[in-house]
């Protein structure tokens, strides 16, 4: 039983060093719309760029982003991955 919560612990702890990164770069300065980029491994997330940041967003549930449209979408419209 220990062992079952050490490992649990352990890839609790591990979660975090998972990184992903945006595919692209954020402009330095914000334009007239919004730049959302894909995710370089996880389509139901995205990233928003504000001043050269990309600020993490999420897809609801069961949606995934369409990098195409820049909108959440349906996983079968979307090539993900």
């Amino acid at each position: 039983m220990k062992a079952i919560f050490y490992v649990c612990c352990a890839i609790l702890l591990a979660l975090p060093l998972v990184k992903s990164d945006p595919v692209g770069e954020c402009p330095a300065e914000n334009g007239e719309y919004d730049v959302l980029l894909p995710d370089s491994s996880d389509c139901a997330i995205f990233y928003k760029c504000n001043e050269g940041e990309a600020v993490v967003q999420d897809c609801p549930d069961g949606l995934a982003f369409n990098p195409e449209l820049t909108v959440c979408d349906y996983p079968a419209n979307v090539d993900c991955p």
